[in-house]
């Protein structure tokens, strides 16, 4: 096989958002995976592992579909995540909370002592998360993490009792999932209890790292659909199809046409159901059906004007 050209298409992102209580990281889940779902056409789905204490307070503001997890094991887990990929309806997942799935683990080790057959069974759960087709978006738990080192001084430990003395230090705000976990994702963000999102680490240029937004919403919304969808440094072309693309997405929504309605259309005027993948052409395809679907007598105007010029 040839080597070729790298060429830069849309991809599926994988965003992990931690929160102290009361940081609302989950409601900021709901907000991101909304728009990213409704910019593909398809519906939000969520697994909320908290028998609904996660996300029962947001069912008025979002719409999803949503499975109420009992099975915290990461065979529990992986079920749950395959239903909602292999079912093809949904543009992105929230899995509402990650954490429950190491607590497990934990409890596992604890009892059983075995990291040989927990630590595969763990890294099935996190194959199951990148493997989809889909963006996914995971929610967990954060907290204040100590850990204790010999106290030094003029480079040398401090004694006491013939012992070196320890020291409390402040390993900062880590999630309650396995070390190193956080490093995976392409963007993770902590929010804090004054639900401010900061950037801890991602790959997207337009949310650099210690970027901090005060309640986020729809911009970071944006800037995230922009860096999975059209990359991290778009052309003038790119940059064009970029702002038709969302003015007929606002357009299409003014005129009752989303979802899986937005999607059929698109592949009945050219060829394309996913709206990720629609050029300049495309897009003023799309514009003309969505004209005559909710319009019928101005396309037939139009199409009369346009015999007349020619």
């Amino acid at each position: 096989m040839a080597f070729e050209p790298a060429t830069r298409g849309p991809i599926f992102g994988r965003i992990a958002l931690l929160g102290v209580k009361g940081a609302m990281n989950t409601y900021a889940a709901l907000v991101f995976g909304s728009f990213l779902a409704r910019m593909m056409g398809k519906s939000l789905a969520v697994i909320d592992s908290g028998s609904g204490r996660y996300t029962d307070k947001y069912t008025d503001l979002f719409s999803f579909d949503r499975e109420l997890l009992g099975d915290h094991s990461p065979e529990g887990f992986i079920k749950a995540i395959g239903e909602a990929n292999r079912s093809g309806k949904y543009g992105c997942l929230v899995i509402a909370n990650v954490s429950d799935e190491w607590g497990f683990i934990t409890q596992e080790k604890s009892k059983f002592g075995d990291w040989k057959t927990l630590t595969p069974r763990h890294e099935k759960f996190m194959d199951s998360i990148f493997n989809c087709s889909m963006h996914v978006i995971v929610v967990a738990d954060a907290r204040t993490k100590h850990d204790q080192r010999p106290m030094m001084k003029d480079g040398k430990p401090v004694m006491e009792n013939g012992r070196p003395k320890q020291e409390v230090i402040n390993l900062g705000v880590q999630a309650i999932q396995r070390v190193g976990t956080e490093s995976r994702f392409d963007l993770t963000g902590l929010m804090d209890a004054y639900h401010n999102l900061s950037i801890r680490k991602t790959e997207c240029q337009a949310l650099p790292t210690g970027t901090v937004f005060k309640e986020p919403g729809d911009e970071v919304s944006r800037l995230l659909h922009d860096f999975f969808t059209f990359g991290s440094r778009p052309d003038d072309i790119t940059k064009k199809r970029m702002r038709q693309f969302y003015m007929l997405m606002e357009y299409a929504e003014d005129h009752g046409v989303y979802g899986d309605r937005l999607r059929q259309l698109g592949q009945q005027v050219c060829g394309k159901p996913d709206p990720r993948f629609w050029t300049i052409p495309d897009i003023a395809l799309v514009k003309e059906g969505i004209d005559r679907l909710t319009n019928p007598q101005a396309a037939q105007d139009v199409q009369k004007d346009a015999a007349k010029g020619s």
